[in-house]
């Protein structure tokens, strides 16, 4: 079974490795053995546990980071095992909405975190009021 991205059902366990891999308190080689413990994690790799989405942010940010060089191998670790996820549908980008008419349907909740970002209708609906006059 394949690595499952998602929210629903996820350890306290890996909420705190996250925390700890994406702040800066913490030395680059701890923050990096947080990401393997991750990519290791038998409840993750057999989809018995959902992978945080955030973890898909983490590495790039360490990537200016000095690095020892058993520190760098742990980070090649760990951009290998998440490339094959993208967050993004690819065919988005191809998109020429210039030539198309596209019509979003979003439900409660869609609006706002992370990595949506889509304003709230309040934010919205100012905006799409001048536009149509």
């Amino acid at each position: 079974m394949p690595v499952i991205i998602g929210t629903d059902n996820v350890s306290q366990s890996q909420r705190r490795m996250l925390s700890t891999a994406s702040s800066d308190r913490y030395p680059v080689r701890i923050r990096l053995q947080q990401l393997s413990d991750i990519i290791d994690d038998e409840d993750i790799q057999s989809g018995e546990e959902n992978l945080l989405p955030q973890w898909l942010e983490v590495a790039p940010s360490l990537a200016d980071l000095r690095m020892s060089s058993f520190e760098r191998r742990l980070y090649e670790r760990y951009m290998e095992f998440f490339s094959q996820f993208s967050p993004i549908d690819e065919e988005v980008y191809d998109i020429d909405a210039s030539n198309c008419c596209i019509t979003f349907v979003l439900g409660a909740g869609a609006s706002q975190p992370d990595p949506s970002g889509i304003p709230t209708v309040k934010e919205l609906l100012p905006d799409m009021l001048e536009r149509a006059r």
